[in-house]
């Protein structure tokens, strides 16, 4: 099984329509998206390619393994990426690792003189999801028992900044599309 790995970044008025626009630009748009766990098929191909818009699949169903990340305020990035650890039989684990985290930071309040805990948004940079993604995997390979250095380990990270409106990178593992199946019922 060949499986590919595509990326894809987008703006528009809303958050989900700029991840339409993402998953347009990578190439999978029009396929009603079915998220699978993490693990690559024995016997597997992992390959890099930006997807081209199928016309004769529109609707179908897309298998895949995905990241995204989204932005809204300007001057925001919006990171992610898919990590990718292979034995030479071909199979192997894929991660995914967006670039925004929930952070509680404790502030003293300076009016009423007491501590406070508040929820703020961290955005990553592309080194931070790489970093994350790596040492991601590499946990993944070692809870299953096996050593680093018998996978081929890559990586694929897409970002954005957000300048006004609302942008989206996703990075996505495209495993097989399949036609839904004719019956008399829904003919």
């Amino acid at each position: 099984m060949i499986i590919r790995v595509t990326s894809g970044k987008g703006t528009g008025p809303t958050e989900v329509s700029a991840f339409d626009a993402a998953l347009l630009d990578a190439g999978i748009g029009d396929y009603n998206l079915i998220a699978l766990s993490s693990v690559i098929p024995v016997g597997s191909r992992v390959v890099v390619e930006k997807l081209k818009r199928n016309t004769e699949e529109i609707g179908w169903k897309l298998h895949l393994v995905y990241s995204k990340s989204s932005a809204h305020s300007s001057g925001k990035p919006a990171y992610t990426g898919l990590g990718w650890a292979v034995r030479k039989d071909g199979s192997g684990v894929f991660i995914e690792e967006d670039g925004t985290r929930d952070t509680y930071v404790d502030i003293e309040c300076c009016i009423v003189g007491k501590q406070e805990s508040f929820r703020v948004k961290h955005y990553s940079d592309e080194e931070e999801v790489r970093s994350r993604i790596m040492k991601g995997l590499e946990h993944m390979i070692r809870n299953r028992g096996e050593r680093v250095s018998d996978f081929n380990i890559n990586t694929l990270v897409e970002g954005i900044i957000c300048e006004a409106d609302p942008v989206c990178a996703i990075v996505a593992a495209f495993y097989e599309s399949e036609g839904w199946k004719q019956t008399a019922e829904n003919q």
